[in-house]
């Protein structure tokens, strides 16, 4: 429902709230009021949005160095329509000090599972980031019958991935299967519980 969406005419701070660091939001909101809240809050770093629209018109906004201290970042993705390349410019704006990155789109669009293109927005936006977590889910009909086309494009193992420990890890569960990216860790499994696994899953 548009109606309990964010607006930024439902925000009207008497001063700014320079003090505060983090902003955490877990309905639906659009970028144009979410910038506009957090112009207010110069000292932000630390941002997660979990239901985030994001049209193409957020772009024609003039966006006057938008959280220019932000390190963390966390964004769910609920537009199905908004191309990779609008994310992008989004990127351009605000990656250059992000060393904490979590991105999971709610639709199926698998042009937010390219590796080359999160390689050279990574390399030319987020010089700093240290850790990066990407989800994506596919049918697995659709990725048997697309794996050839795949193949270049997301191919997480090159040696950009690799350098930085960024692990690729799927989980096959009925007909769907997630992808994620995330920074290496060791992980240790009692024997008794693995026979309990009802996933499948591979690093």
């Amino acid at each position: 429902d548009y109606s309990t969406s964010l607006q930024s005419s439902s925000f009207n701070p008497n001063k700014q709230m320079s003090h505060l660091e983090y902003f955490i939001i877990d309905y639906q909101c659009f970028l144009p009021s979410i910038t506009n809240i957090l112009s207010y809050m110069p000292s932000i770093h630390y941002v997660s949005l979990m239901k985030l629209f994001y049209y193409r018109s957020s772009l024609e906004t003039n966006y006057p160095s938008i959280w220019p201290n932000l390190t963390h970042l966390s964004i769910c993705l609920t537009t199905w329509d908004t191309m990779f390349e609008c994310f992008e410019v989004l990127i351009s704006k605000i990656g250059s000090k992000l060393k904490f990155f979590s991105f999971k789109n709610y639709h199926r669009n698998i042009d937010y599972f390219n590796a080359s293109r999160w390689e050279n927005l990574i390399l030319k936006f987020m010089p700093q980031l240290d850790k990066f977590y990407l989800k994506y889910t596919e049918n697995v009909d659709r990725i048997l019958r697309d794996r050839d086309n795949n193949e270049e494009t997301n191919d997480f193992t090159r040696s950009f991935w690799i350098e930085r420990k960024w692990i690729l890890e799927i989980e096959i569960n009925n007909q769907n299967i997630l992808f994620s990216i995330l920074p290496y860790k060791k992980q240790w499994f009692d024997e008794e519980n693995l026979f309990e696994l009802n996933q499948l899953i591979i690093s």
